[in-house]
């Protein structure tokens, strides 16, 4: 998880911690980068839970001449403990933002996320029972590469569309059904909510970005998106797009995010 707001992250923790402590038989590292040049919060001590805590004194040491590749005052910093996941071992790679908490209890969040990953080859037709020539042994299993997770609360839009927002409310529909995103389509991946097998990470850089040095800026995980899409679709993997649900509390600047 990046942040830039140490205050957000005793409420994230509080609310977070059920989830992962809840999450029997699966050991769970929570990276933390601060984006900032020293840290400004103090991560609490939780049983069972090993912590990784980085800033910008932390690209140096772990990258070195490299530092570069991770852009600062960007949520595209979030390649960095995407990074360090990968390296000491992670077998799967969460990312989540700062605004966003479990939605109910948050006890199937990690499971529903997982299971996108034992997704058979079978598509249904109908819901509540099994059709017809559904198999009733081996369905094999479609080798998924991640699994985009959606949000309740408040939508993943661009800045015009948030700024229309605020002045009237539209309704929109979240796709709770988990699907597979099909070959040859794009689709715009939001990293508040997203589960990476291990093998996705070498391709899941986040560009760089950051408005006063770039000129551009909120891009980087649709960007992301984009470049993995080619990829699995090259190799013949899949990309799950529905459940599990978070609650997005939206944090940020719609101003700041139009300009």
């Amino acid at each position: 998880m990046p942040t830039i707001r140490p205050a957000q992250m005793e409420q994230f923790l509080r609310e977070w911690l059920p989830c992962w402590a809840g999450a029997k038989g699966l050991t769970i590292t929570l990276f933390v980068h601060e984006d900032h040049a020293s840290k400004q919060c103090t991560l609490p001590r939780v049983d069972g839970l090993r912590t990784v805590h980085t800033c910008h004194e932390d690209l140096t040491q772990q990258l070195g001449s490299s530092e570069w590749i991770i852009p600062r005052q960007s949520g595209a910093c979030r390649s960095f403990p995407m990074y360090l996941a990968w390296k000491s071992g992670c077998d799967y790679i969460i990312t989540l933002d700062d605004d966003c908490f479990p939605e109910g209890d948050g006890k199937a969040f990690i499971p529903e996320h997982l299971s996108a990953f034992r997704q058979d080859r079978w598509f249904r037709t109908i819901d509540g029972e099994e059709p017809r020539g559904i198999p009733y042994g081996d369905r094999d299993h479609l080798p998924v590469l991640l699994n985009h997770g959606l949000w309740t609360g408040t939508p993943d839009l661009d800045g015009p569309t948030s700024l229309l927002q605020l002045r009237g409310q539209t309704t929109v529909t979240v796709r709770a059904a988990r699907e597979i995103v099909p070959p040859g389509m794009w689709f715009p991946l939001c990293a508040m909510n997203v589960c990476y097998h291990r093998e996705a990470i070498p391709a899941a850089y986040n560009l760089l970005m950051g408005f006063e040095k770039y000129g551009l800026d909120r891009f980087d995980d649709i960007w992301s998106g984009i470049l993995l899409k080619r990829i699995s679709d090259h190799l013949g993997v899949y990309i799950a797009n529905g459940k599990p649900l978070i609650h997005h509390s939206k944090a940020s600047n719609p101003f700041r995010n139009m300009r």
